[in-house]
């Protein structure tokens, strides 16, 4: 009996090593499909990063690349696991349809390197901030129109919806402190309000040692005084501290 436990041992063995030399093939040829992708798609070169597949998306392979030219931004393509792209992300500068996102995140890196002025000058070293478009689809909605030559402005004019996040660092939880913060909220928001920016929302989360606490500023395109920011955080503030 001994041997033919052996046998079934070796036969799994087998099969496991079979099927994990498979999936290699099938990611290198994802990759393959990512690169050819975004050669036809953009002149500039794309550096491949990774390749992964997400356990609430196993029928996509995200495919990591940097761009060589701003290595600071990184994207990814989205490759169905039948290794066939759709015809529609491949009509580029017509569909609206991709299968990369590297516009999105070109404009997430400028729009944070913009705000990062502002947020440095008035929290110093104690904040960070980040940009990010909501398009969670399995790929990506991306105007035609949407380019890396466009000023911030121009690029903002057509993304339609983005959220501007702060993250505030040893903030006692007093009220004093919700004051203070509250006027320089405000005048991040004035800066934005001039600028003619259009983020779909700004939230801020205040951290104190191991506590956070996340305030979204709604309705901040109409906000004019401290005041109304300050009620808000005074708001988030209280059914946290209930």
């Amino acid at each position: 009996m001994r041997w033919i436990t052996g046998i079934i041992i070796v036969a799994v063995v087998i099969i496991v090593i079979t099927q994990l030399a498979a999936s290699r093939d099938k990611e290198r040829e994802a990759v393959k499909i990512a690169q050819e992708y975004l050669n036809q798609k953009y002149e500039q070169e794309m550096i491949y990063q990774d390749i992964r597949k997400a356990p609430i998306e196993p029928g996509v392979y995200h495919v990591m690349f940097s761009s060589a030219k701003t290595p600071e931004i990184e994207f990814e393509v989205t490759v169905p696991n039948s290794l066939m792209l759709p015809e529609r992300v491949l009509d580029f500068g017509r569909s609206d349809h991709s299968a990369d996102n590297y516009y999105y995140k070109h404009f997430e890196y400028q729009m944070k390197k913009y705000l990062v002025e502002d947020v440095t000058r008035l929290w110093e070293d104690n904040a960070t901030i980040r940009v990010t478009v909501m398009d969670i689809s399995g790929f990506f909605t991306i105007p035609p129109e949407l380019n890396d030559t466009m000023s911030i402005k121009e690029m903002d004019s057509i993304v339609s919806d983005y959220w501007v996040a702060i993250t505030i660092n040893n903030m006692p939880f007093d009220s004093k402190s919700v004051e203070v913060e509250a006027s320089k909220i405000f005048e991040f928001i004035q800066n934005i309000q001039n600028d003619g920016f259009s983020p779909e929302g700004i939230s801020c989360r205040f951290i104190s040692g191991k506590n956070s606490i996340d305030v979204v500023i709604s309705n901040w395109r109409q906000m004019d005084t401290v005041a109304q920011v300050l009620e808000q955080l005074e708001t988030g503030f209280e059914k946290v501290n209930k």
